[in-house]
């Protein structure tokens, strides 16, 4: 950050404890990261302080700004500006949320256009008291701007024509504004309930640049114990005291308005309307029954009375009219309640802000974190169990190889698109250091796959400087003009690369890498599933049936009449099967992964007999010390990586074989199990995996830089 912010985000707090961390990380999770962040503890009760001073007492862009005593938002909010130094000011209430682009939207837009004021026109309501937002929950809500840009600069224009038909809400945490501006008219917020009533129609009436974009950029929470939804008689004696400071204040803000024709008339109408307005918005929350209490009626007379004197207008129009906006009041709540629960948000980037913002503000710390790192880029969240194993696998070789340090995974969806802009702007690069040795997953390489190709390439070359090392992969580039454009454009990205290492996990995938990639230190290794072996085998079980596990996607080439023949032939010796997959239609995360494998490896290990076209069907088979009937793929990752096996009697290549040679693989392996019915007591499979990695790694970490 340079030694003067761009944006100064000012957080009040008070009894926010729940709800301050969420807040504070959703601001530290921006895409635009030049900006300071001003704690204000307005003499808070709780624990706010402390937990604050623990989780970021050691970044250099939080301060931390403390009232002897409680004085409220308005005033939490003016000691946060006098401590600012920003360029642009921005507010968000500690128990908040901001979308990870907030602020730069509103940056961009401000700067782009040299405006004053950058208004958002929509937010989200949240309707709940836990912390961590739920989807379900969310209310999107707009305001009826007619026009995206420029207001007309002309004050009297933008009240008759925003603000009074109610087009303009004045929360302050819709505003990006400019310090100098504000410090120029000598903008305060008031001590008040609801502060930003006149505060956002001072920055409406005197900013002549005032720009407003069709954005929702914060998320509002609604809390049962807020100060809005607390009711009783002090709270509504507070609330029509703050009516009329809000009144006067008003009364003299537009006093300082250019005159014109009917003014004083224009006058007495807006004040009218701020009145109702604060009625509305405000006043009604604090009070139950229809009838004012004698009690709260000489409250609400005393305190008129002071401001505008005995028998002024302002006091019958309080009484006459008190009653009338407050049942008014009630039933446009309750419209506009109604109207705001069929409006679920539709926005998929929420949706997923929601949903991953947990896992994200996590491995945020995680990157963020001191001591020493390695980084696995690129894993699945997909429901490709072979793809989940190979993941397992290369956190197993990871963790054992490098005990002392944190193993940070980034998801494949985390590095692209709308999370993946995210992360980035958040200072991916900025954060990891050069000694960091940066892992990328293994599995399939290739045009047929281009999605993770580019990635690939992408973290190639954003990562010049570190040592990148490529997990086990199949290669495979089609021949024809679009095979040979997308391997030339990796051929320059990889061979360009002074530090990166490849392994390939077939024979023929490590002869075209030492072909097309003579720049790249090249390894031929097994999967990284194979490393699982023997560390999964705590489940004694019955064996009975055959199991298929076939594709049903783009790599399927195997010759279905061979597999109806199988088929027939179990059925003719009353030998049961299931036809099944090791694609699930579910998302696999890093919480539920071991969880989903062990499944499928469960039910692999009650069957007596595998029959597949899958890879990882073999892996999973081998693993399981089940034996195995394998049929090729579309590339040669089975024909070619099925020799890692080659030593193991129950693995067995039928697809170049004749029907007696494959019959006879099923009548000797079915009975394999018949009368050893325990994994413990089948065959024993030594994992030489591992130590293979080790070595393979080890060489890696003391290798020196080409060129």
């Amino acid at each position: 950050m340079a030694d003067t912010p761009q944006i100064s985000v000012i957080v009040p707090m008070y009894k926010v404890e729940r709800y301050i961390k969420l807040c504070i990380e959703s601001i530290l999770m921006q895409t635009f990261q030049d900006f300071e962040i001003i704690l204000v503890d307005d003499a808070s009760p709780d624990n706010c302080v402390e937990l604050c001073q623990k989780l970021y007492g050691d970044i250099d862009k939080i301060k931390l700004v403390r009232h002897e005593k409680n004085l409220g938002l308005g005033p939490a909010r003016n000691t946060g500006m006098k401590h600012a130094v920003g360029k642009y000011l921005c507010f968000v209430d500690s128990y908040d949320i901001i979308f990870p682009n907030a602020l730069e939207k509103f940056y961009t837009v401000a700067e782009k256009n040299n405006a004053q004021v950058v208004h958002a026109s929509g937010w989200y309501n949240l309707l709940q008291d836990e912390p961590e937002p739920k989807q379900e929950n969310l209310r999107l809500q707009w305001e009826p701007y007619s026009q995206e840009g420029f207001l007309q600069a002309n004050p009297i224009y933008r009240l008759e024509e925003h603000w009074r038909k109610n087009r303009t809400w004045s929360m302050a945490w819709l505003c990006l504004c400019r310090r100098d501006f504000i410090e120029k008219i000598k903008l305060e917020f008031l001590p008040i309930i609801s502060e930003d009533e006149p505060f956002n129609l001072t920055l409406f009436c005197f900013a002549e640049r005032y720009y407003v974009m069709h954005e929702a950029l914060y998320i509002y929470r609604r809390r049962s114990d807020s100060i809005m939804k607390t009711q009783d008689a002090e709270k509504f004696s507070k609330s029509i005291q703050s009516l009329m400071i809000g009144v006067a204040y008003v009364k003299n803000l537009l006093e300082r308005l250019p005159r014109f024709q009917n003014y004083d008339l224009w006058r007495e109408s807006m004040l009218n309307e701020f009145f109702t307005r604060y009625i509305n918005n405000h006043t009604v929350h604090y009070y139950k029954d229809l009838k004012l209490s004698a009690e709260l009626n000489s409250v609400v007379k005393d305190t008129l009375e002071k401001f505008f004197g005995n028998g002024a207008d302002f006091v019958k129009y309080f009484f006459n009219g008190y009653h009338l906006y407050r049942r008014q009041a009630e039933m446009l709540m309750q419209e506009r309640q109604n109207l705001i629960r069929q409006r679920q948000p539709e926005n998929n980037l929420v949706a997923m802000f929601i949903r991953e913002q947990p896992a994200l503000l996590e491995l945020m710390n995680s990157i963020r974190s001191k001591g020493k790192k390695i980084f696995l880029m690129g894993t699945p969240r997909h429901g490709n169990l072979g793809d989940q194993a190979i993941v397992l696998g290369e956190l197993h070789v990871l963790k054992k190889i490098f005990p002392g340090h944190n193993v940070i995974e980034i998801p494949y969806d985390y590095l692209i698109g709308e999370l993946g802009e995210f992360l980035w702007g958040l200072g991916l690069q900025k954060h990891i250091r050069r000694e960091d040795v940066i892992f990328l997953h293994g599995g399939k390489s290739g045009n047929l796959w281009l999605n993770e190709e580019n990635l690939r390439r992408k973290l190639i070359e954003k990562f010049p400087q570190n040592k990148i090392v490529v997990f086990p992969q199949s290669i495979h580039f089609t021949e024809n003009d679009a095979g040979r454009r997308e391997l030339a454009v990796s051929q320059k990205i990889y061979n360009a690369h002074k530090n990166l290492h490849l392994m390939t996990r077939d024979e023929n995938s490590f002869a075209f890498a030492k072909k097309f990639f003579p720049q790249v230190n090249n390894y031929l290794l097994p999967d990284s599933a194979t490393v699982l072996q023997g560390i999964m085998d705590d489940v004694d079980v019955e064996r009975q049936g055959v199991l298929f596990i076939l594709r049903r996607d783009k790599e399927k080439i195997r010759d279905d009449a061979k597999i109806q023949r199988l088929q027939n032939y179990l059925t003719e010796k009353n030998i049961p099967f299931e036809v099944t997959d090791t694609v699930i239609n579910e998302r696999v995360t890093a919480d539920n992964r071991e969880e989903k494998i062990r499944d499928v490896l469960s039910k692999i290990r009650r069957s007596r007999l595998v029959i597949t076209d899958r890879f990882h069907g073999v892996i999973f088979a081998v693993i399981t010390r089940t034996p195995v009937l394998a049929f090729k793929s579309f590339d040669t990752k089975i024909s070619s990586g099925i020799k890692w096996f080659k030593n193991i009697p129950s693995v067995f290549y039928g697809e170049n074989q004749d029907w007696s040679g494959v019959k006879n693989f099923i009548d000797k392996y079915y009975s394999f199990h018949k009368k050893k019915n325990s994994v413990a007591s089948s065959q024993k499979i030594d994992n030489g995996s591992l130590k293979d990695f080790t070595r393979v790694l080890n060489k890696i970490l003391h290798a020196e830089k080409k060129g």
